[in-house]
């Protein structure tokens, strides 16, 4: 049985092995519940400060992952150390400029200037406050900005 509604779960581990015996024991459980893990959406990938050093050996960039609308990345400190980049992911970036086109195209022929110069900064304003993080600063600048 599916349910409509998804619950997220994002577990990390050290090691591969207790990332498949945590897999394994998680699909069990969900069995006794007559549940099911999304298999389009699960996966196990080599993620941390050593998969950009492991994936470089074998010619390729480290992997990268969605989720809750960021795509998070391997990344590095000023000094040199590693760290968990995110950035708006490229789904919700695209869908969140499409709504704001959309609803803009509707707007300008039922709201004064003023008044939609208003709900747009409003609606930006929304955008960014769940976007603007660090390291997310490329993708929130080139969203549409409302100056005075």
């Amino acid at each position: 049985m599916r349910f409509p509604r998804a619950t997220h779960l994002l577990a990390c581990f050290q090691y591969e092995s207790d990332a498949v015996a945590f897999r394994e024991q998680l699909e069990d459980r969900l069995q006794g519940f007559n549940l099911e893990l999304a298999l389009e959406k699960t996966r196990c990938i080599e993620f941390g400060r050593f998969a950009r050093e492991n994936a470089q050996k074998k010619s390729q960039k480290p992997e990268e992952f969605d989720f809750l609308g960021f795509t998070h990345y391997c990344g590095k400190t000023r000094k040199g150390f590693f760290k968990v980049k995110r950035r708006t992911s490229r789904k919700k970036f695209g869908l969140s400029l499409s709504k704001f086109t959309d609803w803009a195209r509707k707007s300008r022929s039922r709201l004064t200037k003023g008044e939609m110069l208003r709900k747009a900064k409003i609606r930006v304003a929304g955008h960014l406050n769940h976007y603007a993080i660090t390291d997310n600063s490329e993708r929130c600048n080139s969203y549409p900005e409302f100056t005075n």
